[in-house]
């Protein structure tokens, strides 16, 4: 499902995610779906009002949203009418609006609303809902109900109100559902635990959201929460096997996050893979156990990171730890995939302390010093194996290849003494590859680029088998699938994004919000209607935003990822034959699927493209589906 913005009035944001479901919404106060979603606008359109001077109105502002103030003037150009309007907050200015949907004629009454549902506001109006946000949230007020649905603004603060110390002994004291308190996100936890104990159903929440929204916060809480709900009747002995097993599940969020974190632009602690949690209950409604799958880690930020942006928090704690020295590390400054976004640090974050939790939390899901050891090497070897830089010579046949010498042959040894290999054979594997012909071993060399690229992919696999064995590691204490009669699951997966230049990584995060956009339209609205049409209600005029256009285009039968597979399969596949074969398939005016607004111009693969939902830079797709993992796996150089 994609993540709803606050003040959405799209009607397939609301209601329950699978049986039942309930979804957890955090946000940043910005709607990122804007646009077309399948040849639809995203807010339906609305019957024009007629609007005169001095009407009081609720208008559209680019930088500040929805404001309130009133109409000065209205000049008709003759093609359109331009509303000049005045807004309280910001005496002295005018803002023009062109075009009568983005007014709304508004009363003080309807802003001075704020109910604790927004369901239950007089009107239901995208100027309203955020207005209503807007005044909760400035009264440290975060949690709202859109029904079963729990709006959450991050505060980025703590607020005493909502500290377990303080109230949480409140929520658990309810029944099976939360009617006298605040909106929260323990609200959500209290609710599902109950149906799942009293239906005996398994069941899960859907955390979504932008980058920085808050939704790895809120999966904690909701952890947190479970287990304390699931034993504040237990006995002693059942309360102190239950905290154990909840601190072990705890205790896998800094691994998770010093592996699988970085800082962006937009969050100083992103989540750069999905997890989906099975938190898992005894027949008597305790928590056992938890089993985590991880899905979509980004492998470029393994070895990169843009502007202003850091590479994995692991690389900069391993660099300011007082154990660097024993793995032949420096600072994180003398690393080139650290210096990538020339961002070492993060405001009002201690890198050594986060690396001291780490090995914290390691100690308690029972890694042992030797495993502890062989995952820090590994994190140290790969910081060195990207120092490495190759430089180029000139073989017999007069051609250039690559080569590894003096300093930097010394640095690739010392990855290798991490690593545990041989430098003598890695360093062979970098600079040439070898394939079978006929019962023969054909051996040529590599150039330059393509003993980079081996490297970085080297470097990929790498890290990204170690982050899989640190989730089977986890999974190996806290999972408890054979004694468990249920599990309660907890999706917390990318937020959509869309930034000044997206790769690779944003189609793929953004294809997984759109397929959990068209899981839920399926369940909530075409389920529905089939039933309302099976008691006779008609529901010829009854319509619904849906994405299976957008779905189609990005992974049907000829679509943008079935065109990149083929494209990775062909040995000379290149991103400038990629990006013309989808300009050929899905530029202006190319077939059904034709997405309005796209306009690939050249066929530079650097090219920017907007299909309304995005902008992609196709540069380094191909690679990036199809990393060499071994030399023997290589295509042939083009």
């Amino acid at each position: 499902m994609e993540e709803c913005s606050v003040g959405c009035t799209d009607p397939r944001h609301g209601g329950v995610f699978g049986n039942p479901t309930y979804p957890v919404y955090t946000t940043q106060l910005r709607c990122p779906l804007g646009g077309a979603r399948g040849g639809r606008e995203h807010n339906p359109p609305i019957p024009m009002e007629t609007f005169a001077a001095g009407d009081r109105v609720a208008f559209r502002e680019k930088e500040h949203s929805w404001v309130l103030g009133h109409v000065v003037k209205i000049e008709n150009t003759g093609k359109k009418e331009v509303f000049t309007c005045k807004a309280d907050e910001f005496p002295g200015q005018t803002f023009n609006v062109e075009t009568s949907l983005l007014l709304y004629k508004a009363s003080d009454d309807l802003f001075n609303e704020e109910p604790d549902d927004l369901l239950l506001l007089t009107e239901l109006h995208e100027a309203t809902l955020l207005n209503c946000l807007k005044r909760r949230f400035l009264r440290d007020v975060v949690y709202t109900n859109i029904g079963t649905l729990v709006v959450a603004l991050n505060p980025f603060k703590k607020i005493p109100c909502y500290q377990p110390e303080n109230t949480i002994k409140d929520y658990l004291a309810e029944g099976p559902v939360v009617q006298n308190q605040l909106p929260h996100v323990w609200s959500i936890a209290h609710q599902t635990y109950y149906e799942l104990v009293n239906d005996r159903q398994n069941q899960t929440i859907l955390i979504s959201g932008e980058s920085g929204a808050g939704k790895t916060v809120a999966a904690k809480i909701v952890v947190e929460y479970l287990t304390a709900v699931s034993c504040q009747h237990a006995t002693a002995q059942i309360k102190d096997v239950t905290h154990q097993v909840g601190v072990k599940v705890q205790a896998a969020s800094p691994i998770l996050e010093s592996f699988g974190n970085a800082k962006t632009v937009r969050n100083d602690n992103s989540s750069r893979f999905g997890k989906f949690m099975k938190i898992q209950f005894s027949p008597d409604g305790f928590l056992i156990g938890a089993h985590t799958t991880k899905y979509l880690l980004e492998k470029s930020r393994i070895i990169s990171a843009a502007a202003s942006e850091r590479i994995y928090h692991v690389f900069y704690q391993i660099c300011s730890h007082g154990d660097r020295a024993k793995y032949d590390l420096d600072t994180s400054e003398h690393y080139t995939t650290c210096m990538t976004g020339k961002c070492l640090t993060i405001d009002g974050v201690d890198d050594n302390e986060d690396q001291t939790a780490c090995l914290a939390a390691m100690d308690n899901i029972g890694m042992t010093e030797e495993e502890k050891s062989s995952v820090w090497r590994t994190v140290a070897g790969i910081l060195l194996y990207q120092n490495v830089v190759f430089g180029e010579e000139t073989d017999a046949q007069n051609n250039q290849r690559s080569m590894v010498d003096g300093e930097n042959l010394e640095i690739l040894k010392k990855a290798c003494v991490q690593f545990g290999v041989d430098d003598g054979v890695m360093h062979k594997e970098l600079t040439s590859s070898s394939s079978t012909v006929g019962g023969s071993v054909m051996t040529k060399t590599l150039s330059k680029v393509k003993s980079m690229d081996v490297r970085d992919s080297v470097s990929k696999v790498m890290y990204d088998t170690l982050f899989q064995w640190l989730v089977d590691k986890i999974n190996s204490t806290t999972d408890a699938t054979t004694n468990a009669a249920n599990w309660l699951g907890l999706l917390d997966i990318f937020g959509f994004e869309d930034f000044e230049t997206n790769s690779f990584e944003q189609l793929c995060i953004n294809l997984a919000n759109e397929a959990l956009q068209g899981h839920y339209n399926s369940y909530i609205f075409e389920e529905d209607m089939k039933e309302c049409q099976r008691e006779g209600i008609d529901t010829t005029g009854v319509d619904f935003a849906d994405n299976k256009a957008c779905l189609d285009l990005l992974s049907g039968k000829k679509s943008v990822f079935a065109m990149l597979d083929e494209e990775c399969a062909l040995p000379k596949g290149s991103d400038k034959d990629l990006l013309q074969k989808l300009h050929d398939a899905f530029g202006p005016g190319q077939g059904k699927n034709a997405s309005p607004g796209w306009d690939l111009g050249t066929l530079d693969p650097a090219h920017l493209f907007s299909p309304t939902i995005l902008k992609l830079q196709f540069l380094y797709f191909i690679e990036k589906k199809t990393p060499y993992t071994t030399i023997d796996e290589q295509r042939e150089e083009g």
